[in-house]
């Protein structure tokens, strides 16, 4: 349910403050975490449909499983991370994943590129002679 929108800066206490705010008062708490998280503008846009469909209590259920879903998700990213510091094998293991994903290796087989050289001044184009000082 529009996990795209869930941020992802947001710590545990946050998000259960986030969820009490979203039983009581229907996407206040949904907007809330878009100012506190990294969410874009799609955040906000969910805690006012939130808020226009809560009349029809449509809106109420949408909040309280959105922030549900928030919840959940920073629990399983606090999850993740304590299982790295907990077994510092796994984490060694898991930093080359990380890293090739974020950097390109090039490949031992392609040649290393050259810096391109800098262009030699044409010989159609002289330097203009220096100024000559006028007699005083």
């Amino acid at each position: 349910m529009c996990d795209a929108a869930l941020p992802s800066s947001i710590t545990k206490s946050q998000a259960n403050i986030i969820l009490i705010l979203n039983i009581f008062l229907p996407g206040v708490g949904t907007i809330v975490s878009a100012c506190l998280g990294d969410a874009t503008l799609g955040t906000v846009l969910v805690g006012l449909a939130q808020i226009a469909l809560d009349a029809m209590l449509i809106g109420w259920v949408w909040a309280i499983c959105w922030a549900i879903n928030l919840r959940k998700s920073v629990v399983e990213k606090t999850d993740e991370a304590r299982a790295l510091l907990d077994d510092p094998e796994a984490a060694v293991e898991a930093a080359p994943e990380t890293a090739a994903r974020s950097i390109e290796v090039p490949a031992e087989d392609a040649p290393a590129e050259e810096p391109p050289a800098e262009e030699e001044a044409s010989a159609d184009e002289e330097e203009p002679p220096p100024r000559r000082r006028k007699p005083r």
